[in-house]
């Protein structure tokens, strides 16, 4: 009997100094969620559908009258509302993946000819799968940049297909306009209130806000920043071979203004600051709260690296790339450093599943 009692005893011991098998249970999530979504998504969201409104507002002065003063307010509409969706591209999940936001509004190259061609027989339908690669802000990059300003002026004025021309950039800005507010709506308390949806499930399951955010993170920083953005125009998947003109925003070259953007969308993502930078309750705070400051330092210094890096190159990118490729790729690697950290690390220290799927070997 008293064998028994002491191996009793010794199971209890051994229990009270087991560690929690989740970790992850010491830090309240709730908090990070509210800010996330209260401080960050939502405000983010908010000034995508200013900047889209504006969009919206300067094509129809443009299409009632075209002329030069127009076309340049309206251009420089364009360039800051594409700025805007950077700071919400990430959070493809919700309302968002709902209306295939990203899809929908950043698909790039686009196809200049299949453009041209629904302008001349006046025929297009945006919710047509074929169009994917002829809409949203790539389209009206195409539109408003691919000439010189007269060239483009007479495109709307003089040209045989001007006023098919004129409906077709309305339409690109009615929907770019249109899909922002629905999600902005769609998180609002006062709308969908997608807001309690992401707040209320605290765990870190499949479905959780943390578990949404942590997805949404690595698969847009891997494949439509670090890919998208940088890996594919400078060859790395193309055996090395350079794809300049598959840069965003070709056309009005500021495709790396947009990147830099993104990638501090993403460090807001990550920390949680505002879009004023004030400090706010994020993944760093989770990482921390656990006892993994360690990596959350980690995280930090290499979004330090890559945003540095990116900052050193300049715009137009796809002149960089013919240039000066090294310093590009050095960028690229720079962001590549980001992936196992992203990918690997930080889901297993805060117990999330990355469940969606990729097939480039990373």
């Amino acid at each position: 009997m008293q064998k028994y009692l002491v191996l009793i005893g010794l199971v209890f011991l051994a229990s009270c100094d087991k560690p929690s098998s989740n970790s992850t249970t010491n830090f309240d999530r709730g908090p990070m969620l509210e800010n996330m979504g209260q401080s960050v998504i939502i405000p983010s969201y908010n000034s995508a559908v200013l900047a889209a409104d504006a969009l919206l507002s300067a094509t129809t002065s443009f299409t009632n009258q075209p002329d030069s003063l127009n076309l340049v307010e309206l251009q420089n509409s364009l360039l800051e509302a594409y700025l805007k969706f950077q700071r919400v591209s990430p959070y493809e999940f919700g309302p968002a993946q709902t209306v295939a936001l990203r899809g929908n509004l950043n698909t790039y190259p686009s196809d200049s000819v299949k453009i041209k061609n629904a302008i001349n027989t006046g025929i297009w339908d945006f919710d047509q799968l074929q169009f994917a690669d002829a809409k949203g802000f790539p389209a009206m990059d195409v539109l408003l940049f691919s000439k010189t300003l007269n060239e483009t002026l007479a495109l709307f004025t003089t040209d045989s297909n001007a006023q098919n021309r004129k409906q077709y950039l309305e339409d690109l800005a009615t929907q770019i306009q249109q899909k922002l507010e629905t999600v902005a709506n769609g998180w609002s308390e006062t709308g969908g209130n997608y807001i309690s949806v992401f707040t209320g499930n605290k765990g870190t399951d499949v479905g959780s806000g943390t578990g949404m955010l942590v997805n949404a993170l690595n698969q847009h920083f891997e494949r439509y920043l670090r890919d998208g953005k940088i890996g594919i125009p400078v060859g790395v998947r193309s055996l090395g071979i350079a794809l300049p003109e598959k840069c965003e925003a070709f056309f009005s070259g500021i495709s790396l203004s947009l990147v830099i953007e993104n990638m501090q969308a993403i460090e807001r993502m990550y920390n949680g600051n505002n879009l004023n930078n004030s400090p706010g309750i994020g993944l760093d705070d989770h990482l921390e709260g656990i006892g993994a400051a360690d990596l959350d330092n980690s995280i930090k210094q290499q979004i330090e690296n890559s945003l540095s890096a990116l900052q050193s190159l300049s715009d137009p990118l796809s002149e960089n790339i013919i240039n000066n490729p090294t310093q590009v790729e050095a960028a690229y690697a720079q962001l590549q450093k980001l992936i196992v950290l992203f990918k690997v690390d930080m889901p297993s220290r805060l117990g999330v599943l990355i469940t969606y799927q990729d097939n480039d070997g990373d």
